[in-house]
């Protein structure tokens, strides 16, 4: 079966849950567009620009 991801609207994170694992208040949307996987945040310059402070999958737009 197929995954279908969900971004939290607060911190961008992507899970397959509604409601985001670090944020448990906070619903997800099935509304995001495009992703990145942040695997060294100190070293990666886009998770510094993005203020990407631990490693996983991050939605780069969120609606």
């Amino acid at each position: 079966m197929k995954t279908v991801y969900r971004a939290c609207k607060k911190c961008k994170s992507l899970t397959d849950a509604k409601n985001c694992p670090h944020h448990p208040e906070e619903r997800t949307t099935t509304e995001w567009f495009g992703f990145v996987f942040v695997e060294s945040p100190e070293e990666s310059v886009i998770a510094q620009e993005s203020g990407l402070k631990s490693k996983g999958r991050y939605a780069i737009k969120v609606r």
